[in-house]
Formats: structure tokens, sequence, C-alpha cells
């Protein structure tokens, strides 16, 4: 940044600080949108968030229908398998800490996998308390492979 450039930006920085003629109206102006400004700001965050981990709950779904699928879940009965699988999915899907109700048919045509999320455990900024009776869910259902498990 050359010389008279960063003149010219101080003289726009000070200038923003200093009294205008209206007595300070822009600064009470200033002062009263700030609040509304970091509201918008803090639920484009949620909302992002809450997308991302519907995203992340999605992808964990479809991958463990397809192992489910496969038979890579080891396991000496039904139950066993069922819930080798819900402890894979619960792991991977697992988002901000808070870890997500899964259930899993994996013994059945077709395989079944349902994750569960309550959305105001991942609400950073508590923009969205008003969403704790809610439930995310992502479920995913596949037809079972005729493949032996590759071990």
């Amino acid at each position: 940044m050359s010389l008279r450039s960063m003149n010219a930006l101080h003289r726009r920085a000070s200038g923003f600080l200093r009294r205008d003629e209206n007595g300070g109206t822009n600064t009470i102006e200033f002062v009263l949108w700030l609040p509304i400004f970091i509201f918008v700001v803090c639920l484009v965050v949620d909302v992002c968030f809450l997308f991302l981990s519907q995203a992340i709950m999605f992808d964990v779904a479809s991958d463990t229908a397809r192992r489910a699928a496969l038979g890579l879940f080891n396991g000496i009965d039904e139950a066993a398998r069922n819930a080798a699988a819900e402890d894979f999915a619960a792991d991977a899907a697992t988002f901000l800490g808070v870890r997500p109700a899964v259930d899993a048919s994996v013994d059945t045509n077709p395989v079944s996998i349902v994750i569960t999320h309550d959305p105001s455990a991942i609400d950073l900024t508590g923009v969205f308390g008003f969403i704790s009776g809610t439930e995310m869910t992502a479920s995913v259902t596949q037809l079972r492979e005729g493949l032996a498990a590759a071990e």
C-alpha cells in the first residue's frame, strides 16, 4: 500500500469516528442496528452447522447401510451385528461432541439405518433454542448384496 492510499484510509477512518453535523446520529444508528446484525450472523452460523450436521448424518447412514449390505459387520448373532453397525454409525456421526441415536437393522432385506440427532444440542450460538422438541433424521435403506464379506 502506498503512503497516499494509507493517508486516504486514515482520513476515512477518522472521519467515521468524528462527530458529524447531525449530532452523532450515525453512532446511534450503528448501536441500534448492531444487535440485529449480530443476531442475523448467529442465525446464519447455526443454520450452516445444522445443514453440515444433516449432511454428515446422511453420509454416515449411507456408508453404514452399504457396509451392512455387503455383510461387513461381524457378530455371533443378529443383535451383535446390529450393535456393531449402530456403534460404527454413532461414532462416525458424532458432531461437536454430541453422539446421535442410531437404529440399525442389518440382517433384514433391505438393510435399514436411521440416525437421529437433537438439533438443539448442535446449536452453537443459542439462536435456535426454540427447536428443542424436534429431531433431525437421516434414514437410508439399501438392498443386501449376495457377496461374501472380504476378509
